[in-house]
């Protein structure tokens, strides 16, 4: 009888093909990185990432030279909770790790997860990228611009100087954002809030959801003190003026300001990723779609909604949006 039980649990090879195509695998890996905190001595940071099928699923930046589990842990739940747009959203069932050391710590941190070590390229490439981005002296707006890749830099321009043609600053109050669904890109209740009221920042900023653009608008406000609160991510489109003398190092923008794409993250400052290039390209588009319509009526007097499709970086997305005037929030 023991024998017929331990044939019972041996597993035919369609199961086993079948529970290896249902593993939901994520790559970890833990840098120190280039960029310091302001202090004496400088305080150095670290970054945690998460990543599966070539994806970044999660990016955490501490501080301090050293990861602790309780940063381990807290980096984890919120790269389950919250994945990044267009990232999978399934929670894991195995973690690769390339060293044993960290394989050790998660073991006990998560053991209901399979660990196992392993090469780790995605995560590498990407601990690599994000460490090359904030590595090395501020580069001048100028620069950053002339360093953008080709391709991006050719679907940025149109996108972001036709915005800035149609001055939402003008049109869209300051306090109260457009609600923005991208499926494709994975997010369901982003929110755009416009820069330039004062006539002195133009702009966009675009959060993943209505809780992270409260909390920035709190301690904006100074409701909420930063230096108690972890800042959400954010991204940023905002307009920068060229000096007569560097005109000529990009003709094509004529007298247009230069657009500069921006991710700000745990107070700290680094170039979008391609993807993420892709996820504010498309809500720019959107709203440019919407502002044209609000243009048709005059004014923004009432709510207004509006679901697009446009075409980013040769790809077509879906992209809905619901502005508000002054007085009301939009719904999703």
């Amino acid at each position: 009888m023991a024998r017929l039980d331990a044939r019972r649990r041996l597993r035919s090879p369609l199961d086993m093909w079948y529970r290896a195509r249902m593993t939901v695998t994520w790559s970890c890996g833990v840098r120190s990185l280039p960029a310091t905190l302001a202090g004496d001595p400088p305080i150095p940071t670290l970054a945690v990432l998460w990543t599966c099928e070539g994806f970044v699923v999660g990016a955490s930046v501490f501080e301090g030279a050293h990861v602790t589990d309780a940063q381990l842990e807290e980096s984890f739940a919120e790269a389950v909770a919250r994945p990044a747009p267009g990232a999978p959203s399934a929670r894991p069932s195995r973690i690769a790790v390339d060293s044993s050391p960290l394989a050790r710590r998660l073991r006990k941190l998560l053991p209901d997860l399979q660990i196992d070590v392993q090469a780790t390229p995605d995560t590498d490439d990407a601990l690599q990228s994000l460490a090359e981005a904030m590595s090395g002296p501020d580069l001048h707006p100028m620069d950053e611009f002339m360093e953008m890749d080709e391709s991006l830099r050719d679907a940025v321009m149109p996108a972001a100087l036709g915005l800035f043609e149609q001055a939402p600053w003008n049109v869209l109050p300051a306090d109260i954002p457009v609600a923005v669904s991208i499926p494709g890109c994975g997010v369901e209740e982003g929110r755009l809030s416009v820069m330039g009221h004062n006539g002195e920042v133009y702009g966009l900023m675009f959060f993943v959801s209505q809780e992270d653009f409260d909390l920035f608008a709190a301690c904006g406000s100074g409701m909420v003190s930063p230096s108690r609160v972890v800042l959400p991510k954010c991204f940023s489109l905002n307009f920068e003026p060229i000096a007569p003398e560097l005109v000529g190092r990009a003709p094509e923008l004529g007298a247009f300001p230069l657009p500069l794409l921006s991710v700000f993250e745990r107070d700290t400052r680094r170039r979008p990723s391609r993807s993420e290039v892709r996820l504010f390209l498309a809500a720019t588009l959107g709203l440019s779609k919407l502002l044209d319509e609000i243009a048709k009526k005059g004014a923004l007097r009432s709510e207004l909604s509006g679901c697009y499709e446009v075409e980013v970086l040769g790809e077509a997305l879906e992209v809905r949006l619901t502005a508000a005037p002054d007085g009301a929030a939009p719904h999703d």
